[in-house]
């Protein structure tokens, strides 16, 4: 059984308004809501918001080739930020590259509301077997 119904929802994805619109087949959407207190000291999406978005979008794409009560931990998370972006949603559409049993490797498009791109990014996560964080079971 993989992760179709892997938990979507938790505090810190509340905090900054990502919601994981889809995950399947070694592919994810998230979104990360447009809100003024995510912004930099310009008025534009804050980096640590574009890093978070990437890190879930990525993640999740993994996670939807993984077995049931597998978890990840991102060892490495490196973008590249190409625009600013202010006022609209943003979309992070990841890709899994690679799952192997311990490492895997995603990587994650950032597009803005009328789908200019914003930021990618790749990550290096760690496979791990087990309940997730704070006792969530599948």
């Amino acid at each position: 059984m993989v992760h179709e119904d892997a938990p979507r929802d938790c505090a810190f994805y509340r905090l900054l308004g990502l919601e994981v619109i889809r995950f399947a087949e070694g592919a994810s959407e998230v979104r990360l809501r447009w809100q003024e207190a995510l912004g930099n000291l310009s008025g534009s999406v804050h980096g640590g918001a574009l890093m978070a978005l990437g890190d879930v979008g990525t993640a999740f794409a993994i996670f939807s080739l993984l077995p049931a009560r597998s978890n990840l931990v991102t060892v490495d998370l490196t973008m590249s930020f190409l625009a600013a972006s202010r006022g609209t949603d943003l979309i992070c559409r990841g890709r899994a590259i690679r799952v192997g049993r311990r490492i895997a490797t995603g990587e994650g498009r950032i597009e803005d509301g009328g789908g200019a791109l914003v930021a990618t990014c790749l990550g290096t996560f760690l496979v791990r077997d087990g309940e997730r964080a704070g006792g969530i079971q599948d």
